[in-house]
C-alpha cells in the first residue's frame, strides 16, 4: 500500500506579500496519521490518498485506488507511482498536474524520489494561479509512504524535498 497524505494552504496577493505573513506549514504528526491509515484499511495493492487540513486533521475519509493491474502504475496529485521489479516506487513529478493544480512556474515532469518501504518522502511546492479576483498563491504538502509487513514500531526518518519557487 503506498499512503499519500496532503495539505495546503492558499491565499491572496496581498495575504502572501503582507510583512511578517507565514507562508509554509506547520509540522504535523505524519507517522501517526501514517500509521493508523495504513492499519485501518486492509487492502494492501492500492494507493491510500488522505487531504488534511493545514493543522494536519484529516477531511473526510481518505480514498483508494487500485493500482493499474499488470503495470503496477499508479497516480496521486500530481505524482506518477511505479512500482519496480526490487518494490521500490519511482515518484515522477508531472508537468501537466502540477500547472493545473498549482499554477506557475510550470515545472518539468521528472522523477523525484523512489519510495523504500516505511521510509517517508515529504515533497513541498508551491505555486500561483489568477482568477477573476486576482492572483492566489498556494503551498501544498505531501508525505508518501510505501507501506508493507512487518510494521516497524518507528518509521524510518523522512526525507524532504523542497521545489518551492520564488513567487515574486
Amino acid at each position: 500500500m503506498i499512503v499519500v497524505l496532503t495539505r495546503g494552504i492558499s491565499m491572496p496577493k496581498d495575504l502572501w506579500r503582507s510583512p511578517g505573513r507565514q507562508r509554509t506549514l506547520a509540522p504535523i504528526d505524519a507517522e501517526r496519521l501514517i500509521m493508523s491509515v495504513y492499519g485501518a484499511y486492509p487492502q494492501r495493492d492500492a494507493i491510500l490518498s488522505m487531504s488534511l487540513n493545514p493543522d494536519g486533521s484529516p477531511i473526510g475519509p481518505p480514498s483508494i485506488r487500485e493500482m493499474q493491474q499488470g503495470t503496477q502504475k499508479g497516480y496521486a496529485g500530481v505524482f506518477d507511482l511505479s512500482i519496480e521489479a526490487n518494490g521500490e516506487v519511482r515518484v515522477t513529478l508531472r508537468d501537466e498536474d502540477c500547472l493545473r493544480q498549482l499554477g506557475i512556474p510550470r515545472r518539468g515532469t521528472r522523477q523525484i524520489g523512489t519510495l523504500r518501504t516505511w521510509r517517508p518522502l515529504r515533497i513541498l511546492l508551491n505555486g500561483r494561479m489568477s482568477d477573476y479576483s486576482g492572483q492566489i498563491y498556494i503551498v501544498r504538502e505531501y508525505h508518501l509512504v510505501l507501506c508493507n509487513e512487518p510494521v516497524p514500531a518507528l518509521l524510518e526518518p523522512e526525507r524532504f524535498v523542497d521545489l518551492q519557487e520564488d513567487l515574486a
